[in-house]
């Protein structure tokens, strides 16, 4: 996987939060219920002797509190099992100090109860069609409720006759329908932040087709990085050859078509060479890269893409490059900007760019320079550039001198 999707999918994964503050959220709404209960029983009705156990209650919630907010930090599916750690590293703590006791001990029927039911929920509720995953949340939710009152009954030394005392069974039915109404809170936010998973990842899908993954990176990590600041960059302009006469009597839709595909073909050939931004004009794509040699590069690989495809049509591209001083960064209004760079350098390889015959590939003397020891030219001229006060002098692309793998070079790292 690229480096700068890596730090996109690193970003949007921090913003559900921390692995510390999921495996938090874990334990005081889920896997420190029954431990707390166990802990609290323990302290006000048993003997100073049995307090030691109160530790692995608690250690054991924490563990499973962990695995469970690990696991949803990397954005896995809640798992039946790990929901059973706690009541195991609990069971096992009672089989060690008194084995005899194990089979007969309500606090570890009610224990293994409760997980199981919480875990089954979760697990079932994240496979099943939405209206029955919202049911098992409601019902996940009445079951943690009635975690206190299960301990409770247990304490009381007498369970089978709980529900003889009317205060008993009005504690029963508070909290049945304390569950139902958390639980229904419950379900109304997990559908709100499903809307909002929604929204973002449409988002994020429109703002990487208007500022590319690199450049959206760097506007999720810092505001600054967008701000306008002066680098070199290479420029390249492509045209295509004939487009005017050759859309004037074509649909609008069939001349969109055609498009497409020259837009697909430039950013696949040029993909491998990191462009640090792509535009598009009508029949024009602009690309500006950090490194001369991978803008030459790509110039060669999307005439050889961009031209094939255009054969098609009979038509062919001319493609200008230039290196440069230039403004990049948001500019525009205070309410409408879009990413982009400015200054004489991006006019010239436009300029440059209508000096290249079809097929053909233009730099400036320039762009030379800046790789001269990795570029073949030849033939090169003084050209009357439109707009400049005077002449520009320009060479043809042939090629590069080595056969490096072609997606060695280029980087969009700043100059």
């Amino acid at each position: 996987m690229p480096e700068d999707a890596r730090d996109l999918d690193a970003l949007l994964q921090s913003s559900r939060g921390s692995r510390g503050s999921l495996v938090a959220a874990e334990f005081f709404s889920s896997s420190a219920h029954v431990p707390l209960a166990i802990a609290l029983a323990t302290l006000l009705t048993g003997s100073v002797s049995s307090w030691p156990m109160i530790i692995p209650v608690l250690a054991g919630g924490f563990v499973q509190a962990w695995m469970i907010g690990t696991r949803a930090h990397r954005g896995g599916r809640p798992s039946f099992l790990l929901n059973l750690i706690g009541v195991g590293l609990f069971t096992l703590g009672v089989a060690v100090t008194d084995l005899h006791a194990l089979g007969s001990n309500p606090v570890v029927v009610v224990y293994w109860a409760i997980s199981i039911l919480v875990g089954g929920c979760q697990a079932v509720g994240a496979r099943v069609a939405q209206r029955w995953s919202d049911s098992l949340l409601v019902l996940e939710h009445v079951v943690r409720t009635l975690t206190v009152l299960c301990i409770y009954a247990i304490v009381g030394g007498s369970p089978g006759r709980f529900l003889a005392q009317a205060d008993h069974r009005f504690l029963v039915v508070a909290t049945i329908l304390l569950g139902v109404a958390l639980g229904v809170s419950a379900v109304m936010h997990r559908r709100d932040r499903r809307r909002l998973s929604e929204t973002v990842e449409r988002l994020r899908g429109w703002s990487e087709m208007l500022l590319g993954r690199s450049m959206l990176t760097k506007a999720m990590g810092s505001d600054d990085d967008l701000r306008p600041r002066r680098t070199r960059r290479s420029v390249l302009f492509a045209d295509i050859r004939g487009f005017t006469k050759w859309s004037e009597m074509r649909a609008p839709e069939e001349v969109l078509l055609m498009l497409d595909g020259v837009y697909a073909a430039a950013e696949s050939a040029c993909a491998p060479f990191k462009p640090a931004r792509t535009k598009h004009t009508g029949d024009e794509v602009m690309m500006f890269f950090s490194d001369p040699v991978a803008a030459a590069r790509a110039a060669l690989a999307m005439r050889e893409e961009v031209g094939a495809y255009l054969s098609l049509y009979g038509l062919n591209i001319g493609i200008g490059l230039h290196h440069g001083d230039v403004i990049e960064g948001l500019v525009g209004a205070v309410k409408t900007k879009a990413y982009d760079i400015l200054g004489d350098t991006v006019n010239t390889a436009k300029r440059v760019s209508d000096h290249a015959a079809p097929g053909r590939i233009v730099v400036t003397f320039t762009f030379f320079e800046a790789c001269r020891d990795r570029i073949v030219i030849s033939g090169d001229q003084h050209i009357n550039a439109k707009g400049k006060s005077c002449t520009v002098l320009v060479a043809e692309l042939l090629g590069m001198k080595d056969d490096q793998p072609a997606s060695a070079e280029g980087s969009t790292a700043d100059t």
